[in-house]
């Protein structure tokens, strides 16, 4: 028997017309669609890049697969934009679209929705069929959490509450400033890209989201499978749903639905499964008693058939030029900053021949400039592409350099990390008296550069 087995047998339009026990995961790709029309994450990274990477590097570092959106916010957040305002396009966006209506009758109807998205069309939707403002309650920051923590309650009192997974710059409803919240979660998911963990959410998300979940059947809308470690990880946590739909977009408007179950009968057939397939196979091996089903269909054109207030659709589509939006809210980067986005996508990719260039050409640029701390960045830089390669002799050597140069400089981050380094090396070499005396020397580094930034605050 094959892995997986296409059916006829399963009434969704049963499941979506009368169920209230569904719970609905909902991700970008329901916000591409007209009349929203936002950029999938590849789309949007991709103009970001042209904009933020020297011009050499561009067609180059498009082509990079491998990169993921999280982790690309996680550079720019660390070189450009450590607020993340660039994000603030999907919020320009007040076109809610067939799904997010769909999903906005679904919550009337009893049933949850957890979102990954940060834009506000799904609030949106649900102000325009008439839910009171004083009873839609997203939910964002660890605080909202924790104090909803408990849906089937809320739905009683006659509250709708929408869980924001990644959470969202601002609380639409309340006018809260949630950014604070926001980017240090979409900091932390890019961390744990780079470093291919094995991602979860937060503690206080991950048991909201079981509770979520519980003996309910979870709808999945608006994922390819793609690059959602984060989703993918936190679903495979939840013990105690009872089934998992997946609803897999297609972009022909002419194809016929067709559902197709996953099982675990034939372990030899799933080595040759790839991508959504092996995502769902493996959620089915986890939970070998749970229904795992995937729907290939076009989604709006499915979705629509459930839809009562088609009425509520604007008929004009968004449309706002990013290029033309993107230098409103940051300065184009100096050649420097680009040459650096550029190096650091490359590292974060492992393409690690492409950042040795790219740091090259950062220390003779910084050199003819006499830019001290840029000519330090790129040797600490170099020394930290050595340390990963194994290369230990010489990550010290770069390491030491930088530090020659930074004798002077009263940059205590940088220095701080030449002897985290440094102590690094020294325990990889089993040297552990030498390596603790560097790590006790990095962090009083860190003590003086945390000192420094709180004077300057006091200063302004």
């Amino acid at each position: 028997m094959s892995s997986i087995k296409k059916l006829s047998d399963l009434d969704i339009t049963s499941l979506m017309n009368e169920a209230k026990d569904l719970t609905f995961l909902v991700g970008a790709g329901i916000s591409t669609k007209s009349p929203s029309r936002l950029p999938t994450a590849r789309n949007m990274m991709n103009e970001l890049i042209k904009y933020v990477c020297t011009p050499s590097e561009v067609n180059s570092i498009l082509k990079i697969e491998t990169l993921k959106f999280e982790t690309f916010l996680g550079i720019l957040h660390d070189i450009l934009d450590e607020n993340l305002h660039l994000v603030d396009y999907y919020l320009e966006c007040d076109k809610p679209n067939v799904l997010h209506f769909f999903l906005s009758e679904m919550m009337k109807k009893g049933n949850y929705v957890i979102t990954s998205n940060f834009d506000y069309l799904i609030e949106l939707a649900l102000l325009k069929l008439d839910v009171p403002k004083k009873k839609l309650i997203p939910v964002i920051t660890e605080k909202d959490f924790n104090k909803y923590d408990d849906p089937e309650k809320l739905m009683k009192s006659g509250k709708v509450p929408l869980y924001k997974i990644h959470g969202s710059p601002k609380n639409m409803i309340t006018g809260e400033d949630t950014r604070e919240s926001f980017v240090n979660t979409i900091y932390l998911i890019s961390l744990n890209h780079d470093k291919n963990n094995i991602i979860q959410l937060e503690p206080y998300k991950s048991s909201v989201l079981e509770s979520l979940t519980k003996g309910r059947t979870l709808v999945v809308m608006g994922y390819s499978g793609n690059n959602d470690t984060d989703i993918i990880s936190s679903i495979k946590v939840l013990n105690e749903l009872e089934n998992i739909i997946w609803i897999n977009h297609v972009d022909d408007t002419r194809k016929k639905l067709e559902i197709h179950e996953y099982n675990v009968e034939n372990l030899k057939d799933s080595d040759e499964l790839k991508g959504l397939d092996q995502i769902l196979f493996d959620l089915k091996h986890i939970n070998p008693n749970k229904g795992i089903y995937r729907i290939d269909i076009n989604t709006p054109n499915f979705i629509e058939n459930f839809l009562s207030s088609k009425e509520t659709l604007d008929s004009e589509e968004f449309q706002l030029d990013i290029k033309k939006w993107l230098p409103t809210i940051l300065e184009q980067p100096n050649e420097l900053q680009k040459l650096f986005v550029s190096y650091k996508i490359y590292y974060e990719t492992a393409t690690y021949t492409e950042a040795l260039r790219m740091l090259d050409r950062i220390y003779r640029l910084a050199d003819e400039s006499d830019e001290k701390t840029w000519k330090s960045k790129a040797l600490i830089e170099m020394g930290k592409i050595n340390y990963v390669q194994g290369q230990f002799e010489k990550a010290l050597d770069w390491f030491q350099k930088a530090g020659r140069i930074l004798v002077k400089v009263k940059d205590y981050t940088q220095r701080s990390t030449i002897f985290k380094y440094i102590g690094l090396i020294n325990q990889k070499q089993n040297n552990f008296s030498e390596a603790i005396k560097y790590f006790d020397l990095a962090s009083k580094e860190i003590e003086k550069a945390r000192n420094l930034s709180e004077k300057s605050k006091i200063v302004k």
